[in-house]
């Protein structure tokens, strides 16, 4: 019986590694221009050159929003009006596109691209982002957080307000908190939320943790 156990465990750990084989390719920072301005072009110029007021041709125009206002919040894909008309069932009469749809992996990509400030051109710090996406715990406060930390300075709660393994603040925790936790750990970052098993480091397993408590 204990073989069987063993050998069972064995398969659940194989499945979590290949998951984040399938995630590396996610680890990157997204680039607008090759990766999210394509998307556009494919799904969505056809209508939004212009239509409703909404240019999806450039990245100023997707920034500037519509004749209704911003539909990008950057740092808040649950937010974004964009995201929000992406992921509406087709038999909404407000889903986008109308024809076809966007492949999970496009949508995924364009939550991320918004979660990380929804940037034109990527950088390693930007001292002019406004705080949001992801927080960070410290000394038992909560802070919004961006690569700069001069923008952050005044906590927004408490660390128990947040949710472990919530890297970017949305109330849930998916494949977009693994990323953001896989991106931590490569760089030798800490952040408090991301330390599943409370050992005060940031590693491979508080990756898994976070893997086994999305997938139960």
């Amino acid at each position: 019986m204990t073989e069987l156990w063993n050998k069972v465990l064995n398969f659940k750990m194989i499945d979590r590694i290949f998951l984040l084989i399938l995630i590396v390719p996610l680890m990157s920072q997204v680039d607008y221009d090759s990766q999210i301005q394509t998307i556009f072009d494919n799904s969505c110029i056809m209508c939004h050159g212009n239509a409703g007021g909404l240019d999806l041709t450039t990245y100023d125009n997707v920034m500037n929003g519509g004749s209704n206002g911003a539909v990008i919040i950057p740092g808040d894909h649950a937010g974004s009006e964009l995201y929000i008309r992406i992921t509406l069932p087709s038999s909404s009469d407000e889903d986008m596109p109308p024809q076809g749809e966007m492949s999970q992996g496009e949508i995924d990509l364009i939550a991320q691209w918004i979660d990380e400030g929804a940037v034109q051109e990527t950088t390693d710090c930007n001292p002019d982002l406004a705080c949001g996406g992801a927080f960070t715990c410290c000394d038992g406060l909560l802070y919004p957080s961006t690569c700069c930390d001069e923008n952050c300075d005044e906590p927004i709660g408490e660390c128990e307000d947040a949710l472990l393994g919530d890297m970017n603040g949305d109330g849930i925790i998916n494949v977009l908190d693994v990323v953001l936790m896989v991106s931590l750990v490569l760089a030798g970052g800490f952040e408090e939320l991301a330390d599943m098993n409370d050992d005060g480091i940031i590693n491979i397993l508080d990756i898994v943790n976070l893997i086994n408590e999305i997938l139960l």
